[in-house]
C-alpha cells in the first residue's frame, strides 16, 4: 500500500481518476492512465492512427521506387538494359548480377544470413569495377548505401569502363 501511494497509483485508499493525456496529433485518440477507468477495467485505444499507417506506407513506397530508379540508372550507366525486372523486389538484383558477371542463381544465397553479405560485397565490387570506381568504396556502398547508391546513379564524373563481352 505504501509503495502504491508513493508511486502515485492510489491516493489515500481511493482510486485516482483516469488522467487524459493531451492529444499531440489532433486525431481524437486519448490515452487512459494505467490505473483504469471508474469500473476498474483497462481501456485500450489505438496508439497509431490509420492516417499515420497510410502515411508510412506511402513514404516507404516512395523510398522503394526512388531506390529502384537509382538501380535502373546504375544499370544503364553500365551499358545494360534493366527492363521491368528492376522494379520487382529481390529480382531487381539480377541486372546487377549480370553487370558483375556472376551467376544469377547466386541470388538464392541472398536469403542465407552472412552468405548474403559476401554475395552483396561480390556484386557491388563487380558493379563498382565496371563503373570505374575504387573497389574499396564497396564498404561505403554497403554501409551508407542510402547515400552512395543515389550518388552513383546521378553522378556523371566518370564514364563506365565496360569490358568487351
Amino acid at each position: 500500500m505504501i509503495l502504491a501511494v508513493a508511486a502515485g497509483l492510489i491516493d489515500r485508499g481511493r482510486r485516482m481518476m483516469p488522467a487524459r493525456s493531451p492529444d499531440p496529433f489532433g486525431v481524437g485518440h486519448t490515452r487512459e492512465s494505467p490505473v483504469g477507468n471508474e469500473e476498474g477495467f483497462m481501456q485500450s485505444t489505438p496508439d497509431v492512427s490509420p492516417v499515420f499507417f497510410l502515411f508510412f506506407m506511402v513514404f516507404g513506397l516512395a523510398i522503394y521506387l526512388f531506390y529502384s530508379y537509382c538501380l535502373k540508372r546504375i544499370v544503364e550507366k553500365c551499358g545494360e538494359q534493366p527492363g521491368l525486372i528492376i522494379w520487382i523486389p529481390i529480382l531487381q538484383m539480377l541486372p546487377l548480377f549480370r553487370i558483375a558477371k556472376m551467376n544469377p542463381w547466386l541470388i538464392l544465397l541472398m536469403f542465407i544470413p552472412l552468405a548474403n553479405l559476401i554475395v552483396a560485397v561480390m556484386v557491388w565490387l563487380g558493379v563498382l569495377k565496371v563503373l570505374g570506381r575504387d573497389p574499396l568504396m564497396v564498404v561505403v556502398a554497403l554501409v551508407f548505401g542510402f547515400i552512395y547508391i543515389p550518388y552513383l546513379a546521378f553522378s556523371s564524373d566518370r564514364t563506365p569502363a565496360r569490358a568487351a563481352v
